[in-house]
């Protein structure tokens, strides 16, 4: 059996779409990639924040 099939279909399903063409096109690709890493780097803060409170409080958590 191929698995090679499947795990390209699996990739494609999670890739981005390219830039369509326009004049707004590449600017609206580098937002996007800003505003991900940005909710990423929120995810890391908020999830380090949790921690640190569950370890100084532990009856809160």
């Amino acid at each position: 059996m191929n698995i090679e099939m499947p795990r390209r279909q699996a990739e494609n399903l999670f890739r981005h779409p390219e830039a369509e063409s326009g004049s707004n096109a590449a600017k609206l690709v580098t937002i996007r990639k800003r505003l991900q890493l940005r909710q990423r780097e929120q995810r890391s803060s908020e999830r380090v924040a949790r921690q640190e409170k569950r370890i100084t409080k532990p009856g809160l958590a």
